[in-house]
């Protein structure tokens, strides 16, 4: 499950650098560069315990 999340969340993250790059407006780049932070934090969080 963990590796699942750092999955998504380093997906999230390279989404987001390719939808700035590709010029788009940056609001949803952004987004889900923010979501996949979120999610590596949590991966991060879990494997610490």
């Amino acid at each position: 499950m963990r590796t699942d999340r750092l999955t998504v969340g380093l997906l999230c993250i390279v989404f987001a650098v390719w939808t700035f790059l590709s010029h788009n407006p940056t609001g949803p780049a952004f987004g889900i560069g923010i979501l996949g932070i979120i999610i590596l934090a949590i991966t991060r969080g879990k494997r610490l315990r």
